[in-house]
């Protein structure tokens, strides 16, 4: 899976929830690849760098934005 990818069906969707601190956001979405709904989290520093990160265990059960702070997320480079 590349980052492209996730964020090409992250343009094409409203987020799930959003959270910010220090001038920082992060956006939830979920992406289905290949029959797989991932959660996805676009995150913005305050330098303007966007991130698209996956969870390194991605069968965390993530419903919301406040679950996201207890999950461990890789970027979504890092993923092939």
């Amino acid at each position: 899976m590349k980052a492209e990818v996730i964020k090409k069906s992250i343009e094409e969707m409203d987020y799930e929830g959003m959270m910010e601190e220090d001038g920082e956001r992060a956006y939830l979405y979920h992406v289905d690849v290949d029959g797989v709904n991932i959660p996805v989290l676009d995150l913005f520093a305050k330098s303007g760098e966007e991130t698209i990160a996956v969870p390194k265990d991605w069968n965390e059960d993530i419903k919301d934005i406040e679950d996201i702070e207890d999950i461990e997320w890789i970027d979504a480079s890092e993923v092939e």
